[in-house]
């Protein structure tokens, strides 16, 4: 039997996948609000006719750009009150993680405590748009997507003006085609980076709640674990925090970039020292993927080769050792595989914590002067 750490730990990874899920839905609702201006401003370059002026196209994107600031503001406003729920959902989950990990005898003696609902947002106005999202307030973040977004329709569209193309290239040009799935316009940028935030914001959103039930049990806690996805398509600086342990209202958080996977679990005092003279079961399991595709492009015939478990305190750095040379060298690049395994450098010296910066070979070379030697050799 899992130890209650343990059952924390299985639990916030078969949570991650609802997180996956949950992201992928809203992304969903927030393109298809981003489709329904696409029509507007197809509608706008239409104004236009094959004999249009510079002039008239300016008067069309400067029409562009108001439905662009319209239409992000609203996004903004839609996935505010969306993650605002789901704060609220996330906090009642962390304190049934907590409830259902622990051992029938102590359930009658422990009682974890639920923080206020408003601490869950930092505005006055209990708006979750004034969280911040990688350093940024989400608000800010739609008003530099609608600027950004402003800007690449214009540039596409006065290079086909100055190309001399009609009407419906420029549509073409800007909005993209049905057959592309419209991945050819210059609006696939922003449909793109609107993704990365919604999914960068709803893992924000997870963090916080959790922090926050964490913060108001204080008494019981020793700290907070890093858990990362066990796959390869895990980025340098969650490979290399994974299984780290950081004290209560220190330390880095998920989201660690934008798509960020990562999760946390609450590390729990142990039976001693909760003062209960008990020994604790062994640990469980986590899944891995040995794989750099996502699950579902894996062929059913293959999955059963590289889909299993490891006990549950595996780190991502014993799980990367353990797999073959072919498989670190795609997760990591060959060179950083070399190093990895010849040069013996743990995942952590492969990024600068400060910064989640993933360090150049160049940088490692000087860095790590014996590694490099015992990997590529004296003139490598």
């Amino acid at each position: 039997m899992p130890t209650v750490n343990e059952k924390l730990e299985n639990s916030a990874v078969r949570h991650a996948v609802f997180l996956e899920r949950y992201k992928t839905g809203t992304v969903k609702k927030i393109l298809d609000l981003l489709a329904e201006s696409d029509a507007d401003i197809q509608a706008q370059i239409y104004r236009l006719d094959d004999n249009y002026t510079r002039r008239r196209l300016e008067a069309v994107i400067r029409s562009i750009r108001e439905i662009n600031e319209q239409v992000y503001a609203e996004l903004n406003r839609r996935l505010g009150g969306e993650l605002e729920e789901f704060a609220v959902d996330e906090m009642t989950f962390a304190l049934g993680q907590l409830d259902a990990a622990l051992p029938a005898q102590l359930k009658a003696i422990i009682e974890f405590t639920a923080p206020a609902t408003e601490v869950l947002f930092v505005s006055a106005e209990k708006k979750f748009g004034n969280s911040l999202i990688q350093g940024k307030e989400l608000s800010n973040w739609f008003d530099d997507l609608a600027q950004a977004d402003s800007s690449r329709l214009a540039q596409a569209l006065r290079l086909g003006f100055v190309q001399g193309e009609g009407i419906e290239k420029l549509t073409r040009r800007a909005i993209g085609t049905k057959s592309l799935r419209y991945k050819d316009g210059a609006r696939e940028v922003s449909r793109r980076n609107t993704r990365a935030l919604v999914r960068t914001a709803i893992n924000t959103a997870s963090t916080n709640a959790r922090e926050e039930v964490y913060d108001a049990n204080a008494a019981l806690m020793k700290g907070v674990r890093w858990v990362s996805t066990l796959d390869g398509r895990t980025s340098d600086i969650c490979a290399a925090r994974d299984g780290k342990v950081y004290p209560l209202k220190k330390g880095p958080r998920p989201p660690a970039h934008f798509n960020c996977r990562s999760t946390t679990t609450p590390i729990l005092k142990s039976w001693e020292e909760l003062g209960f003279n008990k020994a604790q079961p062994e640990p469980g399991v986590r899944p891995y993927l040995k794989d750099t595709r996502r699950l579902k492009d894996i062929p059913k015939s293959q999955r059963s080769e590289l889909v299993g478990k490891v006990r549950s305190d595996e780190t991502y750095q014993q799980w990367l050792k353990k797999q073959d040379a072919e498989f670190q060298d795609d997760v990591l690049g060959p060179a950083k595989g070399k190093l990895f395994r010849k040069g013996d450098l743990s995942l952590d010296k492969f990024v600068d914590e400060g910064t989640t910066r993933s360090y150049s070979l160049a940088e490692l070379r000087r860095k790590y002067p014996d590694a490099w030697r015992a990997s590529f050799g004296q003139g490598g």
